[in-house]
């Protein structure tokens, strides 16, 4: 990691989207300016820029500095305060104005803008409505530096802390130490590994019931990835215990928080439902359909199982994970995974949909008529 500093001379390329920028600065003792690429949130012409990153070299544009992070601190000579008020950066402020504001205040122009603003009403041009202007454009402005510099000291890369500032905008530095792992549920990129980092920086309480409800979700999302549609109760517990390394009972107290917010949901099932595998009660627990990728808004596990298995057939996958489709195979076939893939061959050989336009849903109904229908056939 190299670390580089200079004063912003020009903004090349910006990307709304994304805030990724090419820039060139200004580098103390360099004769050529250099060329710089990254996230930023807003960069402008006179700031002066404390980088961190590694040089690399385009097969287009040449070498460049690609940052990893960075500080932005307020222009030290007088050029640099005057393209720094000149560029835009400060509603009110243009060319003309700033010349006149650098002339009369000199080096000391930001800590009068900053601390005294009243005395910009000395420079010609500048009235009450104005000066309001300023001064709000301003504080606005130093908010934005002191959310990126938070975040930043926090471990969050610029490409993230342009992302959370997107989302949160002043509440960032408020909702952030309030509760860390928000961001994993509110900016994509960021999960619980990330969230849980950041938290740590800030001192969070690890047995906190942000953390403990955002590591549940985690993991069960985690299960769902690999192909599950749901988590035993029994094991999710103990996972959540290995992994957050908190006591039973906590895991339980912020489980049952989130089937109240029905963040998490829980079906129970009978031994006669599931089959011979259990002879008690039995629990899982799932995420809201949209929470794995899922379009339709139905949480039976046993609907989700009978789309993953349709889906593997559909796909002409072979190795199938027992818990995606036991459940559904169990429904009315005992556990017998192999028999409930028979039957969805079956279906799907013989299933022409009347709309082209088949839904999961339609899929899933049409497949429920032909067990009936064929009902004697499928019977042991």
């Amino acid at each position: 990691m190299h670390e580089i500093e200079g004063t912003v001379d020009r903004i090349t390329y910006f990307n709304e989207e994304n805030n990724y920028t090419v820039a060139k600065i200004q580098r103390k003792n360099k004769e050529h300016l250099t060329t710089i690429v990254g996230h930023f949130h807003a960069l402008n012409v006179g700031e002066t820029l404390k980088l961190k990153g590694r040089w690399v070299n385009h097969s287009e544009y040449g070498t460049q500095f690609k940052v990893e992070s960075y500080e932005i601190s307020v222009p030290a000579t007088l050029n640099g305060i005057e393209k720094y008020l000149s560029s835009g950066l400060i509603k009110g402020i243009g060319p003309v104005t700033a010349k006149k504001i650098v002339d009369m205040f000199g080096l000391d122009t930001l800590d009068v803008i900053q601390y005294n603003p009243e005395r910009l009403l000395e420079v010609e041009g500048i009235g009450e409505k104005k000066l309001k202007v300023i001064v709000k454009a301003y504080d606005e402005q130093k908010d934005i530096q002191d959310v990126m510099m938070f975040l930043q000291s926090n471990d969050v890369s610029p490409t993230f802390a342009v992302k959370i500032y997107k989302e949160y905008k002043e509440k960032t530095i408020e909702y952030i130490k309030e509760n860390p792992y928000r961001l994993a549920d509110d900016i994509f990129g960021i999960g619980f590994k990330t969230a849980d980092k950041i938290a740590q920086k800030l001192g969070i309480d690890p047995a906190s019931m942000y953390r403990i409800s955002s590591g549940i979700k985690y993991i069960i999302s985690q299960y769902s990835n690999d192909g599950h549609t749901y988590v035993p109760f029994e094991k999710l517990i103990n996972k959540c215990c290995e992994i957050l390394e908190v006591k039973q009972e906590v895991i339980e107290e912020a489980l049952r928080d989130l089937i109240k917010k029905e963040m998490v949901f829980v079906q129970q099932l009978d031994a006669e439902c599931v089959g011979h595998r259990f002879d008690r009660r039995f629990r899982c627990i799932f995420l809201p359909a949209g929470s794995c990728g899922l379009i339709e808004t139905e949480v039976s596990p046993f609907r989700r199982a009978l789309r993953r298995a349709i889906h593997i057939i559909q796909m002409g996958r072979i190795a199938v994970q027992e818990d995606q489709v036991w459940f559904a195979a169990a429904y009315f076939h005992e556990g017998d995974t192999t028999q409930l893939l028979l039957i969805v061959q079956e279906f799907l050989l013989n299933y022409s949909p009347v709309d082209i336009r088949v839904t999961v849903h339609m899929l899933v109904e049409a497949f429920f008529q032909f067990i009936h229908e064929n009902a004697l056939f499928f019977c042991r």
